[in-house]
């Protein structure tokens, strides 16, 4: 803390000051500050530091956010400033609270104007349709699930059902593709933030992200804010013209967070002992990304990605509830899929992504409608064949191209390829290439095939001519040619 942000300077200035009269945990109660307004910033006799969470009309609720807890009789000061954070490029590449201390060097960032954590988000006058594809490098939901440059898609699902993993890969491919990001960890432990930030610098992608972080041990109005911190940041950036990706891991923290604090400071516990206006405490954050205008033909995104969790699979959760009905679709992280080996263990029939398909063309919104379809009929005939009933030979097939297809949406690298051959894989699995083979070298085809694109670039336009078929089924086909006359030239 600065000369300039002491108890003892603000004082010298004759703000207002009151008096601790009772004091709970992380939340205390102060009479005498004439005129706070709600999520001021209050100093403390004892350098901590609070914002005022509620006002009564002899007191007022504030919440600790650093330094220690106080106790009864201690002095407080008005500062006549809300809480700010120090948004700046500098950040870049670095972990910082949410108050902008570096946790590695316990630096605190300055800049020349902090800004408002919490700001109203901005008006539907300044919105824009959504566009741009946000990729994630994963095939299932680039192909099946596809994401928008501003979308808000909730990531839900058990622990340890590699949400978290998903996100990074996320965070990974927007990076390398120019994107800010911005990883906000809510109440984790600082040992999984540093993983997340030593996995990002091996991919050489750290400079491009900034990570946010409150650990367990910090206060709970320290971990209230985190969220609101980064939606900050990552307005600053979108101020400059920046495309940025918010990452929220996670969401059914903060909410338990403020459950916390809402049960100290006495409020009504509705269900699950939430207090009513949970909903808004997460609509008013998650309502700040979007797509934006910068000017009639150029628009700016804020796509967020917040996780929340679930216990074992119940989707009907207050917390989740609330979330997807305020987010733009869910990916579904299925626990069964998860241990059966599928990365990413997403459910693509009980995941949803509302706005993403309008940044595709029509025949990849076919191929995504088609290709669904066919894999939940796939996936009632495995049942079926799980009662052993006899199955013919159309249905043998069906359940041997979705395991195809399965094979093709598990493969970690295909989602780092082009997408033009990522369509032209689709295509030859959709056209049964590999069905009627003796050997399985759809692998080995795979490797080659890119490898011969890379290398040759009339192979690489070949390839490319599939993406401008007019139906799926005539790119099947288009396909299985094209193979086969690489194949034969490429013996």
């Amino acid at each position: 803390m600065t000369e300039q942000e002491t108890f003892a300077a603000y004082s010298q200035k004759q703000f207002p000051q009151g008096i601790v009269i009772t004091a709970d945990g992380h939340l205390f109660t102060v009479s005498g500050l004439k005129g706070v307004l709600l999520n001021e910033k209050i100093l403390l006799e004892n350098e901590a530091i609070g914002f005022v969470f509620s006002i009564g009309q002899e007191s007022s609720q504030i919440v600790l956010i650093k330094g220690d807890p106080p106790t009864p009789d201690i002095k407080a000061v008005r500062t006549g400033e809300r809480v700010m954070f120090p948004a700046s490029e500098h950040l870049l590449g670095k972990i910082v609270s949410p108050l902008g201390d570096d946790y590695i060097s316990s630096y605190r960032m300055r800049t020349p104007e902090p800004l408002e954590v919490e700001i109203k988000a901005s008006g539907i006058s300044r919105r824009a349709k959504i566009k741009t594809q946000c990729l994630t490098g994963s095939l299932l939901v680039d192909t099946l699930l596809p994401l928008g440059m501003g979308q808000r898609e909730l990531l839900l699902g058990d622990r340890k059902t590699g949400k978290t993993q998903f996100a990074k890969d996320t965070l990974i491919t927007q990076a390398r593709l120019g994107t800010i990001c911005i990883y906000v960890s809510i109440g984790k432990p600082l040992s999984s933030v540093k993983a997340m930030a030593q996995t990002l610098r091996e991919h050489e992608c750290l400079e491009k992200v900034v990570i946010i972080a409150s650990s367990p041990e910090d206060p709970a109005g320290l971990i209230l804010l985190t969220p609101f911190s980064g939606m900050r940041l990552a307005e600053y950036f979108r101020d400059m013209g920046q495309d940025t990706l918010i990452v929220l891991d996670d969401v059914t923290t903060h909410a338990r967070a403020y459950r916390q604090l809402s049960l100290l400071a006495r409020r009504f516990p509705g269900r699950n002992a939430y207090p009513g206006d949970i909903f808004y405490l997460h609509a008013r954050l998650l309502e700040r990304a979007g797509n934006f205008k910068i000017t009639d033909d150029k628009t700016v995104s804020i796509t967020c990605l917040p996780i929340a969790e679930t216990e074992q699979g119940d989707l009907t959760g207050y917390i989740q509830t609330n979330l997807m009905s305020m987010t733009d679709g869910h990916l579904y992280f299925d626990e069964e899929r998860f241990l059966e080996g599928q990365r990413p263990a997403i459910h693509p029939f009980l995941s949803v992504t509302r706005v993403g398909r309008q940044t595709r063309t029509p025949l990849m919104r076919e191929t995504i409608s088609t290709v669904t379809s066919f894999l939940s009929q796939a996936e009632r005939l495995l049942q079926i064949s799980h009662f052993s009933q006899e199955l013919s030979a159309d249905a043998k097939d069906t359940l041997h191209k979705a395991d195809k297809l399965s094979l093709l949406f598990n493969l970690p690298q295909l989602g780092n390829y082009e997408s033009w051959f990522q369509f032209f894989m689709i295509a030859l699995v959709w056209d049964g290439y590999w069905i009627t083979s003796e050997n399985d070298t759809l692998l080995s085809d795979l490797h080659r095939l890119h490898a011969l694109t890379s290398k040759h670039s009339t192979v690489r336009e070949k390839v490319g001519k599939v993406e401008l078929s007019s139906s799926l089924f005539e790119a099947g086909q288009l396909a299985r040619k094209t193979a086969n006359d690489i194949f034969a030239d490429n013996p």
